[in-house]
């Protein structure tokens, strides 16, 4: 009998048609407050950016607090921001993990200008110890969660329905990333990193999330699969 895993799996791959994305199937009208650490008072030190980028109008909402989540870009400036949120087990999110990463290889402009952040929405059991193992590896070095990142999704970008197991991200942070293990293994299993990856789900409903991947621009959700000619439309009207 096929398990709910894999039908939530195989759904998410039947709607590549489709331009939703992956459906969080965790529960969308949760009546039940989740007991989560303050994350917005800047635990753990860091403050975010300020704005969303000067690029953006003046109105624009400010709805997402950056400073703990991994990014790329903006080397020279901070033009102009793109938050991502996705979950490891959706096709849709591996495929816009490829789409920002070759879009930002070949633009000069996006490497020293808009800023990618990537944000955590998981959607099952499975995936959230999934995040909490790229968590982990981020604990040891923002170049570490890229690495982790990049073999999750390349994996599902082969195959759609390629999805680690978390015994595997842990032999890959001990034999290829070299990672402190007593550290990455109590990061991976604290209480602090689920309510980490609570909050920023919760960060993403508040805005209106049903499901992966969502992507923001100004502080307004875009079509992922036009990001490229939607950050351009900004970059061309303030050059």
């Amino acid at each position: 009998m096929m398990s709910l895993k894999s039908i939530a799996i195989l759904s998410c791959v039947f709607s590549l048609i489709s331009a939703i994305g992956c459906r969080d199937p965790s529960g969308l009208n949760e009546d039940s407050e989740t007991d989560i650490i303050d994350f917005d008072s800047g635990l753990d030190g860091g403050v975010d950016d300020a704005g969303p980028g000067y690029l953006c109008p003046d109105n624009a909402p400010d709805i997402f607090l950056n400073h703990l989540s991994p990014y790329f870009g903006g080397e020279e400036t901070l033009d102009l921001k793109v938050i991502g949120f996705s979950s490891f087990t959706c096709s849709h999110c591996a495929s816009l993990a490829e789409l920002v990463k070759e879009t930002w290889t070949r633009r000069e402009d996006f490497r020293k200008r808009v800023r990618f952040y990537f944000h955590h929405y998981t959607r099952s059991a499975t995936d959230i110890k999934i995040h909490s193992a790229t968590v982990a590896a981020h604990a040891q070095g923002m170049q570490r969660f890229w690495a982790m990142h990049d073999l999750i999704y390349d994996g599902l970008n082969s195959d759609p329905v390629h999805v680690y197991k978390p015994e595997e991200l842990v032999a890959y942070a001990e034999e290829s990333l070299h990672l402190d293990m007593n550290m990455f293994t109590a990061t991976m299993a604290s209480e602090h990193t689920a309510n980490f990856l609570a909050w920023d789900k919760q960060q993403g409903k508040n805005a209106g999330m049903s499901g992966t991947p969502w992507v923001f621009v100004c502080g307004e959700k875009v079509v992922w699969r036009s990001l490229e000619e939607v950050v351009d439309s900004y970059l061309q009207n303030k050059n």
